[in-house]
């Protein structure tokens, strides 16, 4: 392992579980000390000691901050949590995500507030503040997870599709606005993956299909957390210094097909 990232600072929301959980552990794996985000204390803090003893010998520490993103309030404490190990914040990772199961015409209001405060404003907010810090160091990494729902439209779920799509352009708009400061922001857009987000929204029989033998996707099956999060580290890195504003699809092919001709009968 080369550690290209060994000893940079990454603030990672959304840390304890699934997709947020792993990019952690793939940063540590690095040498990256990273500062992870979670509403829940209970489970941050044994997402940390769980972290810390599989930790190899030349990784980064991790250290956790309980705060709620949606609270605007919240998000000056979390950038004050990341800087007090290092005094500089070299990576961000907006990956703390919510959905609701609703169409466009039931969907209450309070819900699309929420969906779009945790995916979209709490994004833009944490840039802001995260962005002045990486602009006084002269460097920096955002990695934003976005979704193929930001492509494409996918179910009932308005509010998620929506922020999703917000987030692809707010990446753009921070590359082009960042990038002379010496700020590189990119997203990723994974598809179908198996989290405990997925499984909340999918029956067992959904799951067991789109595990294996899942006909929409190329690959026929879902993505996995590692292989969205080994998107994350490399752009995150110096090996991607060429590349700001572009969003990586990971979703094994998925919306690489209209699936228009296989809906036609004969």
């Amino acid at each position: 392992m080369t550690r290209t990232l060994s000893r940079r600072t990454a603030l990672v929301t959304g840390g304890t579980i699934g997709i947020g959980r792993e990019i952690t552990r793939r940063l540590l794996d690095e040498g990256v000390d990273v500062v992870i985000v979670g509403r829940r204390r209970e489970l941050l803090d044994a997402t940390v000691r769980e972290l810390t003893a599989a930790a190899g010998e030349g990784s980064g520490t991790v250290s956790g901050v309980a705060a709620d993103v949606a609270v605007v309030e919240d998000l000056d404490r979390v950038v004050a949590a990341a800087l007090e190990p290092s005094g500089r914040i070299d990576i961000l990772v907006n990956n703390a995500g919510v959905f609701d199961d609703a169409t466009l015409l039931s969907l209450p209001k309070e819900s699309w507030d929420q969906v779009i405060a945790v995916n979209l404003t709490a994004p833009f907010l944490l840039t802001q503040r995260v962005g002045k810090v990486m602009a006084g160091q002269g460097h920096g990494a955002i990695v934003n997870l976005a979704s193929v729902d930001g492509h494409g439209v996918d179910g009932s779920y308005v509010a998620y599709n929506v922020s999703k799509a917000g987030v692809l352009h707010l990446t753009r708009q921070t590359a082009v606005e960042l990038g002379p400061l010496g700020i590189r922001c990119n997203s990723v857009s994974p598809g179908w993956t198996r989290t405990p987000m997925v499984e909340s929204a999918l029956s067992e029989e959904q799951l067991r299909v789109m595990a294996d033998g899942w006909k929409r996707s190329p690959n026929r099956r879902m993505v996995t957390p590692g292989e969205v999060a080994a998107a994350v580290v490399f752009l995150a890195g110096d090996q991607a210094s060429g590349i700001n504003g572009t969003d990586i699809v990971v979703d094994g092919g998925t919306i690489s097909n209209l699936y228009l001709l296989e809906t036609l009968p004969g």
